[in-house]
């Protein structure tokens, strides 16, 4: 019967401190919100229209997904044995790919529906928004 070794994560820790310590190592790793370009879900910038604007456009352009994109011959017979050895291995894994790519297409396209409808939610809300402020200000004027 084989021997099970068990592994003290704690112990392994401890060493790797104590040599970070002793060769007088810092610890200033990048905390994960700190990346550039990654924002929470609610973003510490707040709404911007604008970047809203952009992603939809993208989302516009790119929802749909090649299954199979064009293969560039490089020049020479190796070149040439190459992409026909992809050929062959496209038509080889057609029935599994293809299936993928099309369940990816069609979830694409609900979510890029759907970010268009919140595009035009959000414009409706705001105008309703600016209509509501202009009337209080009318009503408040008014007594």
């Amino acid at each position: 019967m084989q021997e099970i070794k068990t592994v003290n994560v704690e112990e392994i820790m401890k060493q790797i401190r104590a040599e970070i310590a002793e060769k007088g190592l810092q610890d200033d790793a990048i905390e994960f919100e700190e990346l550039i370009g990654i924002d929470s879900m609610e973003g510490p910038q707040g709404f911007n229209r604008k970047r809203l604007n952009e992603n939809v456009t993208y989302l516009n352009e790119y929802w749909e997904v090649p299954a199979y994109r064009e293969l560039y011959v490089s020049s020479g017979l190796k070149g040439k044995v190459f992409v026909f050895v992809k050929k062959v291995i496209r038509k080889l894994t057609k029935f599994y790919v293809e299936p993928i790519v099309n369940d990816q297409n069609q979830y694409n396209a609900s979510v890029t529906r759907c970010m268009n409808e919140m595009k035009r939610f959000i414009r409706e809300t705001q105008q309703e928004n600016q209509e509501l402020k202009k009337r209080i200000e009318e009503l408040e004027k008014g007594r």
